[in-house]
Parts: structure tokens; C-alpha cells; sequence
């Protein structure tokens, strides 16, 4: 599991992301799995998050790459266009910044009902019991 701050000067700003990373046997040589636990407004909840470091893009993937990387470059994504991508959504800058200072009351079994434009928000399965997780912290300094 991992905890990453919303980027600064950001519609996210004020938020704590939790989320978790699975990683396949042959890691470090291929990507983890990533999947964010709480509402945020640019990733889907418990959906596994197609990103060219996640397990969606092996073939762009460098074994080098330490987890920290990985969710520094997370935390990047949370400004970029989801375009579609699995996983991601593109709520207006609006309910971005009020689902901010609330992530951490929204998160995975609670009532996720309290902020009205998360209503809508999915879930689904966290993926095959075939990858282990890992605990990990990151934070912005």
C-alpha cells in the first residue's frame, strides 16, 4: 500500500491518495499493477490504472526504476488528460479540488455518498490473487 499527497498548485493539492501496487513475480524486470483506494477525480477507484509505468505497458517499463519513482510519476499523472485510458476519469477542476481535502474520508468502505459528484464513482475487483503486494510510503517533501 502507498500514500502520495496531490501534486502542488493542482486541483489536488490538498488531498492524501491511497492506493495499492501489485507486483508480478518477474518484478523488478516488469511493472506493478497500480490501483487507487480513494476518490480522487482522475482515477477510478479499485480499477486497476493503465499508465505507461503500470502493468498495462511492460514493454515501457525499466527494471531500474525504483518505487518511489513510480509513484512520484503517479503523482504526475494526476495533472495529465486520462484520454480514455483504462482506469482513468476527467471530473471538472471543481470537484477535483472539493474531493481534495475529503480523500481521506473517501475512501474504501466508507460512505463515498457524502461528497454529491462522487455518486458516480465505481469499483471493481483489485485484480488476480497471482501478484503479491507490497507495503510502501511516499510522500512530497
Amino acid at each position: 500500500h502507498f500514500t502520495i499527497r496531490g501534486p502542488r498548485d493542482s486541483p489536488f493539492e490538498n488531498g492524501l491518495y491511497h492506493g495499492r501496487l501489485l507486483f508480478p513475480p518477474e518484478y523488478p524486470m516488469k511493472p506493478p499493477d497500480i490501483f487507487l483506494l480513494n476518490v480522487s477525480g482522475r482515477f477510478e477507484t479499485n480499477k486497476k490504472i493503465c499508465l505507461s509505468i503500470s502493468g498495462y505497458h511492460p514493454e515501457t517499463w525499466l527494471p531500474s526504476w525504483s518505487i518511489n519513482t513510480a509513484l512520484i510519476a503517479l503523482q504526475a499523472f494526476f495533472e495529465t488528460d486520462a484520454k480514455g485510458a483504462i482506469g482513468g476519469i476527467n471530473w471538472p477542476e471543481e470537484a477535483r479540488r472539493a474531493a481534495a481535502p475529503r480523500s481521506e474520508e473517501l475512501g474504501p468502505g466508507r460512505d463515498q455518498a457524502k461528497l454529491g459528484s462522487v455518486r458516480g464513482a465505481r469499483s471493481a475487483g483489485a485484480g488476480s490473487g497471482r501478484r503479491r503486494s507490497v507495503e510502501g510510503r511516499a510522500a512530497r517533501g
